[in-house]
């Protein structure tokens, strides 16, 4: 028995009348059977708009992704130069009047970049706090320590700025025991809305002059 074959599609049917079914014949003794298409309807060309949609919707689908693909790329890269510009901050404690719980918290930005605003948090290590009623020192509750502050401006306590190598001061007292090293964390921001969350450093207690007085 000869192998025989479905031909896909349709091919337009003959205009004189015969038979609805079409055989001919291949080489190596193969069968190729097909069925006309009704007159006038165009078969190949509803094959072809069909295949032009999916190759449409499929370029569509790869801009999509390619699209995503490099705003992927370029918040990475826009993140990775946003942390090498991370501010650099230093902090000392200092002894100020003569009065023995009279100390100061002197914040330094050692990076090069001006910053529009200055956010410090100090950790509560049963030492120092800063002093309530302070300027650029946030309210805190009754009863408990004041421990968040902000750079501003000596004359209206309004929220300031600072600039690289200069150092922005607060009143802090030794309310607990430990007069230890104080750990601070700082928010930072800069002059075109960048943000830094996060910024640690440390302020060490100096020597008070007056114990080494004689």
């Amino acid at each position: 028995m000869q192998p025989v074959a479905l031909r896909h599609g349709c091919r337009p049917a003959a205009r004189s009348s015969g038979p609805l079914l079409h055989v001919s014949a291949r080489p190596a003794n193969h069968l190729v059977w097909s069925l006309p298409c009704a007159e006038g309807e165009p078969g190949g060309r509803h094959a072809v708009s069909i295949l032009a949609i999916l190759i449409s919707a499929a370029s569509a689908v790869y801009t999509r992704q390619s699209a995503r693909t490099a705003a992927g790329a370029l918040a990475i890269e826009a993140a990775r130069r946003l942390e090498e510009r991370r501010p650099r901050l230093s902090g000392k404690i200092e002894k100020i009047g003569i009065s023995p719980d009279t100390y100061q918290l002197r914040v330094t930005l050692d990076s090069d970049e001006p910053l529009s605003g200055l956010d410090v948090e100090m950790e509560w290590t049963q030492g120092f706090a800063f002093q309530k009623g302070g300027f650029g020192i946030h309210p805190s509750d009754p009863g408990e320590v004041a421990l968040r502050a902000f750079a501003h401006n000596r004359s209206d306590n309004k929220p300031a700025g600072i600039m690289p190598r200069k150092s922005m001061s607060w009143p802090v007292a030794l309310v607990g025991a430990n007069a230890g090293p104080a750990r601070l964390e700082a928010t930072c921001y800069g002059e075109h809305g960048e943000r830094w969350d996060r910024v640690f450093f440390m302020a060490e207690l100096e020597a008070d002059p007056g114990a080494w007085a004689m």
